[in-house]
């Protein structure tokens, strides 16, 4: 996938308590291998809004976003969809100094026509849960490492877009 993007966002900060943030993004797909090279290609855009609020190390950040993609050829027509996302995320210190994070996103995923895989019978619509977890410390200035967790399930009312994923990973993060 080669996609360039334009991502414009206005951030209105509230002192030490927090952040407001409203964003559009546009970007053009451009797939380039099979079996989405020439299918899926198109414009996709997304605008979206998020409060942060923090106090004593601690924020929680609730925000939405809406989506859509449209790809231009006929034969991507199952991949025309809009979506609703709804997140909340909560970062605070714990025990031996690390920090922990906690997110959950909710997406609605509403595709715009019939789907080829059932016959062109039904629209696809997914309902997609992502869940993360982390746990990150810093062991010498500029080094911190980090185990992390992301989960999701997407039920959709076509089966065969059914599908869960777990990932974990561990992490070395060196920054200067």
């Amino acid at each position: 996938l080669s996609e360039p993007f334009v991502m414009p966002f206005l951030s209105v900060l509230e002192g030490s308590r927090g952040v407001t943030q409203v964003l559009y993004r546009h970007g053009e797909d451009t797939y380039l291998s099979r079996p989405f090279r020439d299918v899926r290609n198109g414009p996709n855009n997304a605008t979206g809004v998020s409060q942060t609020f923090t106090a004593d190390g601690r924020s929680l950040t609730v925000g939405y976003q809406y989506a859509n993609e449209h790809p231009r050829s006929a034969s991507g027509a199952d991949y025309r969809f809009a979506s609703h996302q709804g997140f909340l995320a909560l970062d605070f210190p714990c025990w031996w100094s690390t920090d922990v994070t906690l997110a959950y996103q909710l997406q609605y995923d509403g595709y715009t026509e019939p789907n080829s895989v059932v016959d062109f019978r039904k629209r696809r619509h997914d309902l997609v849960n992502d869940f993360h977890a982390g746990v990150s410390r810093e062991i010498v200035p500029h080094v911190r490492a980090a185990i992390l967790y992301y989960g999701t399930v997407d039920d959709s009312n076509i089966a065969e877009f059914d599908y869960v994923r777990h990932i974990v990973s561990g992490v070395l993060q060196i920054t200067y």
